[in-house]
């Protein structure tokens, strides 16, 4: 699990990301990015039941937490959401980790990166 100050918790959190945000697709994953006053990213999960039953939303849950983890430390201040959709059924940590990468370069919210950079 991500400590709380990287986690989106709130339901009006997430709803300012949903009617603000600019999105970023891919096959199976969404992400929704918007600047926040915070000092760190912070991060929320959507994933819909129509996706599979709890075993299988959980385990694509635990597999974007873990990439998250991993790329904390270079993301700028924004809150992101993302949204898992069907085709992310049945996707290894290495396939949710290209994709999430190659998102958050297309949004230009890491560090280092040669991405936009025009949040």
């Amino acid at each position: 699990m991500l400590p709380k100050p990287y986690r989106l918790r709130k339901s009006w959190q997430f709803k300012r990301v949903y009617e603000k945000a600019r999105r970023f697709s891919c096959p199976s994953i969404v992400l929704l990015v918007l600047k926040n006053g915070v000092s760190e990213p912070r991060v929320g999960i959507s994933i819909s039941t129509k996706v599979g039953k709890a075993v299988v939303r959980n385990r694509l849950k635990r597999l974007v937490r873990e990439a998250f983890r991993e790329f904390l430390p270079k993301i700028a201040p924004v809150d992101m959401v993302v949204v898992l959709r069907t085709e992310a059924v049945g996707s290894s940590f290495a396939i949710i980790k290209s994709e999430l990468n190659n998102l958050l370069m297309k949004a230009g919210v890491l560090y280092g990166d040669s991405g936009r950079g025009d949040l």
